[in-house]
């Protein structure tokens, strides 16, 4: 059966994903060709010539930013509009680069589809200057300011224009916060969010004054989660999730991480059972794999938990691994965009919930090991959590995050005095995680070399990763997270004949206690 050929929304689809990658410049009727695997002359029956193709991207780009900036606007008003406005451009611009440029293409005379597309992204902008009574000029100048900061801000930094290091050696990300307060601090304004019935929602900052994340903040995850949680998978502790939850609340942890990748309802069906049967205990993932969830419908199941149990759920998100991806369809690429990309969709949805009564997000934190995948946690979520890395690496991490957003590894423990009982379940326990390239390249970058991954594991590395020993012993390799940096670890008991061991943390609790 011969292949069907392009239609007008597949050329015009790929025209995106070629700009996006290359830039606008580089759009070619060639190009395009040769990227759908068609001849030039066929996409002449789709669209009228480059010219065309050019004012379709700029349409649909303009559609596409007013859509985004329009979710951001749902339920703020005044300063605080401008700023989730000012944070979603931005990501915008930098997911969609090919296209931002698209969009700044002024529409021809007489072309009333383009046109009001221009006017849909301007209409944003008046409307979220409305709050502050402007009409006339007034509002016409503040318009025209505040997208002038915005536009001139993206692409100065898209072309490398704040390479020289500022007064304060800090990146461009905490400058576009800072711009962006300056500018809606002279507009005046409280920094509150607007809900049904007059109440009012708090925000907060991330450390630096980078993009504002919304939600409990990490002073309160601090706070909520204590020094110590467990970390147990949630296939471990399905048959009985309530009751693992009341013995890590009784025994004094504050959190229970629950793994195993979260990549459907069964998975959060535990996590409400957990919540349910217990009163102050954070249930938190660790992780939840972006590649198994459409943003939208994981932008609902979380806020039905923290909606059920406010300030008491913490979603972890994480881009797991290409064998766990391949199983679930996908193709494992660019994690580190997908995550972006993934946080983008998620906030949008948090923005778009409920219509004008939409929630603040709520807390996330991210799995990260390596430098670009932390300073994404620093600066489009509350922190980091680290699986599988040695005190070492909470180091290297703090040192990425700065001091404000939370950093909580997780430390996996066997209570066996027998050294070499100890360290058979140890690599047992270790034996896939070293298969997968994420892993081993974080410890290589920490040191280890190919010796230590063969033949389970070197002692050095098993010492290093698996705490073994008494209880003293593996609290002081809690107490080694803490000294480095970690505001929270995570403990997660291993039993000999492998799997959890739950009774090990009722011996290990004592010795936690005030760490």
């Amino acid at each position: 059966m011969p292949r069907a050929g392009p239609n007008e929304a597949i050329v015009v689809e790929e025209a995106e994903r070629l700009v996006d990658e290359l830039g606008l410049p580089c759009l070619t009727m060639a190009g395009l060709a040769g990227r759908l695997g068609v001849r030039q002359p066929s996409l002449y029956k789709h669209v009228e010539n480059l010219d065309g193709l050019r004012r379709s991207l700029a349409v649909r780009a303009k559609r596409q930013l007013a859509d985004a900036l329009g979710h951001a606007s749902v339920g703020w008003s005044e300063r605080d509009a401008i700023l989730s406005v000012s944070q979603v451009y931005r990501a915008w611009a930098h997911e969609h680069p090919g296209r931002y440029v698209a969009a700044q293409r002024a529409p021809q005379s007489g072309d009333a589809e383009d046109e009001a597309a221009s006017a849909a992204v301007v209409g944003v902008v008046f409307d979220i200057l409305a709050g502050y009574g402007l009409d006339g000029d007034d509002a016409v100048d503040a318009a025209r300011a505040l997208r002038s900061a915005l536009h001139g801000f993206v692409s100065l930094e898209a072309a490398g224009g704040f390479s020289l290091p500022s007064p304060s050696g800090k990146a461009s990300t905490a400058s576009w916060a800072r711009s962006r307060r300056l500018f809606s601090s002279g507009r005046g304004g409280t920094r509150r969010r607007r809900e049904p019935g007059g109440r009012n929602h708090g925000e907060r900052e991330n450390r630096d004054g980078g993009e504002p994340v919304n939600g409990p903040g990490s002073a309160h995850l601090r706070s909520a989660i204590g020094r110590v949680g467990v970390w147990a998978s949630s296939r471990a502790i399905d048959e009985d999730a309530a009751g693992f939850a009341r013995l890590v609340e009784r025994l004094g942890f504050g959190a229970l991480w629950v793994g195993g990748s979260n990549v459907d309802d069964k998975a959060f069906e535990v996590l409400g059972r957990a919540l349910q049967a217990t009163r102050r205990l954070v249930v938190a993932t660790g992780i939840t794999n972006i590649w198994a969830w459409q943003p939208e419908v994981l932008a609902r199941r979380v806020t039905d938990l923290e909606t059920a149990f406010p300030g008491r759920f913490l979603l972890g998100l994480g881009v797991s691994h290409a064998p766990q991806v391949e199983q679930l369809g996908q193709h494992y690429e660019r994690p580190f965009e997908a995550m972006s990309g993934f946080l983008t969709a998620l906030e949008y949805a948090w923005a778009g919930q409920g219509g004008g009564s939409a929630k603040a997000p709520p807390a996330r934190v991210l799995a990260a090991l390596g430098p670009r995948m932390l300073e994404l946690s620093r600066d489009r979520s509350e922190g980091a959590h680290p699986y599988l890395t040695p005190p070492e690496h909470t180091v290297f991490a703090r040192r990425v995050l700065g001091e404000g957003p939370l950093l909580a590894p997780e430390q996996a423990f066997v209570l066996e005095s027998e050294q070499s009982q100890a360290r058979a379940a140890a690599r047992a326990y270790l034996e896939r995680y070293l298969r997968l390239p994420n892993y081993r390249t974080n410890l290589e970058r920490l040191g280890y070399g190919g010796d230590d991954f063969a033949a389970g594991g070197s002692d050095r590395l098993v010492d290093g990763l698996v705490a073994h020993g008494s209880g003293e012993v593996v609290a002081g390799h809690v107490r080694a997270h803490l000294e480095a940096g970690a505001d929270h670890v995570c403990v997660q008991p291993l039993a000999l004949s492998g799997g959890l061991e739950a009774g090990a943390l009722e011996r290990l609790a004592p010795l936690l206690r005030g760490i």
